[in-house]
């Protein structure tokens, strides 16, 4: 007897026409028994979904029309959608290993370079779960390695902007992308920063779509996994539960896994820099106080005054010294806490060579003189 099969995709992109391939793939062998019915219209999709007897869908598929079908007791199988918590013998799951693809990202960015930082742009603010798994994958697997990562949207600084999150990530950093369109929209507010890529930020996308990928400035590099696999295993469970003589068929299958990671322009590995910079940080931390300057932390490094110039501009949004002048207010802000030593002495002790220069910086950083802001904090 026919079966009338509906496939409710979205196929505008690299994923979804993959994944109807490998539904097709199975389901070709059992053309004597399935008609196939595609569509990404919804009002074409409920008229179908009348007279199926399976549905395979992604989250493009209407609710209401899903709930029908399986009240109905329609087979149904769907794609990285998981708007329905019960679990009805008629209703299968397949879903991405999104875990895998986050923990394959954060190895492959450790393996690249040295980065000083990592980040996860989101599909949008409120999450897609496919995205949330994603991320928490990527944020385990480099804090497992000594690493924080920084999440757009999310790190609590209300910094909503793109471009400016991105220029307050200390570089080089290493950015992870939901997806593919969402890695192009992440090129395009680095560019409007002025942000480079890849020598201040590397970007990673994922499916390998592209259209996205090749149409971006620089190309996006991106990782690719199984979709058409996905295809597969979601035709192969929806015959299988259309066949009443299978019992005890397993209806939540994860699949799809990393099949490679495509390297394009926006992952070239970052220059040698970002070793040099985090040595200058470094010699800034432990020395600031001594009175050093920008030539200073040039000779130590063995390197010209023009050179360290030219790296900081690169990978930092300060100047070597505005990070001088910021290591010894952060210090002198601590002593004027800790001691009863007057503001004068402090001063000095701090490597500031001026009290007037000195007094004049902690009032622009902290909006009141250094007795008001003893007097404040230490009440």
């Amino acid at each position: 007897m026919q079966k009338n099969v509906v496939i409710k995709l979205r196929t505008e992109n690299m994923t979804g026409r993959h994944i109807l391939a490998g539904i097709l793939k199975r389901i070709s062998d059992d053309r004597n028994r399935c008609t196939i019915h595609i569509t990404s219209d919804t009002e074409d999709f409920r008229r179908l979904s009348i007279s199926a007897s399976a549905i395979i869908a992604d989250t493009t598929a209407d609710a209401d029309i899903l709930q029908t079908a399986i009240a109905g007791g329609k087979t149904v199988v769907l794609l990285n959608d998981w708007r329905f918590k019960d679990h009805p013998p008629n209703l299968g799951h397949i879903r991405t290993d999104d875990g895998e693809i986050g923990f394959k990202a954060a190895d492959y960015f450790l393996s690249i370079g040295r980065f000083r930082s990592f980040g996860y742009v989101p599909y949008r603010e409120s999450e897609k779960e496919w995205s949330i798994k994603r991320r928490r994958a990527f944020a385990l697997r480099l804090k497992g390695k000594g690493h924080e990562c920084h999440t757009f949207g999310m790190d609590g600084d209300g910094n909503h902007n793109l471009g400016r999150w991105l220029k307050a990530l200390p570089k080089p950093a290493a950015v992870l992308c939901a997806w593919d369109a969402v890695a192009a929209e992440t090129a395009n507010a680095a560019r409007k920063a002025k942000i480079h890529i890849p020598s201040q930020i590397v970007l990673l996308g994922v499916d390998n779509d592209e259209v996205h990928c090749t149409s971006s400035q620089p190309q996006i590099s991106s990782i690719e996994f199984d979709a058409e696999r996905e295809g597969f295993t979601a035709a192969d469970l929806m015959l299988k539960m259309l066949d009443t003589r299978k019992r005890n068929v397993s209806r939540s299958i994860c699949c799809g896994g990393v099949t490679r990671i495509v390297e394009r322009e926006s992952t070239r590995p970052p220059v040698p820099a970002a070793h040099l910079i985090k040595r200058a940080l470094k010699f800034i931390s432990e020395n600031a106080v001594k009175g050093i300057g920008p030539k200073d932390v040039a000779a130590h490094l063995g390197i010209s005054r023009t050179l360290l110039d030219l790296r900081f501009r690169e990978m930092e949004t300060k100047t070597v010294g505005e990070l001088i002048t910021e290591r010894r207010l952060a210090i002198l802000s601590s002593m004027l806490l800790k001691s009863k030593i007057s503001a004068s002495r402090l001063t000095k002790e701090c490597g500031f060579g001026n009290i007037n220069h000195a007094k004049a910086v902690f009032k622009k950083r902290f909006g009141m003189t250094m007795r008001e802001w003893r007097r404040k904090n230490q009440s």
